[in-house]
């Protein structure tokens, strides 16, 4: 099969010939259509009803695409399994990582990231009701910048955060404080 050649001129002189980059459209064509042949199988449609991730057997596929591109027929289950084991090793992934996430599991990674979120969450909330200049329990507030602070940075002239005046305070007390 011969590539289509466009004359491209070159200012004086005959115009030369090269190929053409119809060929890379042609090429993504065809490999749109393998995809969407692939994808749409028995043979994939069996994996992704056993909770493999369709994004990972699209992936494998397209790295299969390059050996296998006039000889579809001939990809099975066991060379789809295959690439997506190299691709397992090359990531560092585990075979969950690998599939559609079940009940149990969505709970327990759930479970995991919304404890730590809510300990960060925590963490930040209590970091929130200490003196911004000492880290002592806040006590009051200076009414001029909001500033938080302890009962002895409420008796200086200037606050240590932001240099403003300490003309007025008020009392806080939090939920937890009698």
């Amino acid at each position: 099969m011969t590539s289509p050649m466009d004359s491209i001129n070159v200012g004086e002189g005959p115009p030369i010939l090269a190929a053409s980059d119809n060929n890379q459209e042609i090429n993504d064509d065809i490999m749109e259509r393998y995809m969407k042949e692939m994808m749409w199988s028995k043979l994939v449609q069996d994996m992704v009803n056993r909770r493999y991730l369709p994004k990972y057997i699209q992936e494998a596929l397209t790295r299969m695409y390059d050996i296998f591109k006039n000889r579809w027929e001939e990809i099975t289950e066991t060379l789809i399994m295959e690439e997506l084991n190299r691709m397992k090793m090359e990531k560092n992934m585990s075979e969950d990582d690998l599939k559609i996430p079940n009940a149990d599991n969505m709970r327990n990674i759930s479970a995991s990231k919304d404890l730590e979120e809510l300990q960060r969450e925590n963490v930040e909330l209590r970091n929130m009701m200490l003196c911004k200049a000492c880290g002592a329990p806040a006590t009051c507030i200076n009414k001029g910048c909001g500033h938080l602070m302890c009962f002895a940075c409420c008796k200086m002239l200037l606050c240590k955060l932001c240099a403003s005046q300490i003309k007025e305070v008020a009392n806080v007390k939090f939920s937890h404080q009698n």
